[in-house]
């Protein structure tokens, strides 16, 4: 009879117990950019019941105009507020690009206050830090 490899056959049981401690810390970095200007009559199209404001119309905290197509885009996780006259209006009634801002309400008369409050979380950063405090135990039996 030829030689054969002999193998051995065993089992192998562990038991693992402990903790993972995790500690994560978050730093919400809500970036804040206000706009404000005052609609004119050029701006409001009556029959399509919406007021429609360029982008250069605009002007920042400090009082500089807005460049045209200047108007931040609403980030991922983002959004912007308007206030027409002071009071927020609902979501849904105003469009921004950086172009313009399109406003679907034909009740707005030439001289009404605009003002556009764009939020951004893109500076959010979040880190996790674990300590594993684990102890396995293994029994091999043949």
């Amino acid at each position: 009879m030829p030689p054969s490899l002999i193998k051995p056959y065993l089992v192998v049981t562990s038991t693992v117990s402990g903790t993972v401690d995790t500690t994560t810390v978050t730093a919400v970095d809500d970036a804040v950019t206000r706009f404000n200007t005052a609609v004119t009559a050029p701006m409001i199209d009556a029959g399509a019941g919406t007021v429609t404001i360029p982008a250069e119309s605009f002007f920042d905290d400090a009082g500089d105009p807005v460049p045209t197509g200047s108007l931040p885009v609403v980030s991922a996780g983002g959004y912007v507020n308007v206030y027409v006259i002071g009071m927020l209006q609902q979501g849904a009634l105003t469009t921004t690009s950086p172009t313009t801002v399109v406003i679907a309400s034909a009740d707005i008369v030439p001289g009404t206050p605009v003002i556009l409050e764009f939020h951004s979380y893109d500076g959010t950063t979040s880190t996790s830090t674990s300590v594993p405090s684990l102890i396995v135990n293994s029994t091999i039996t043949s």
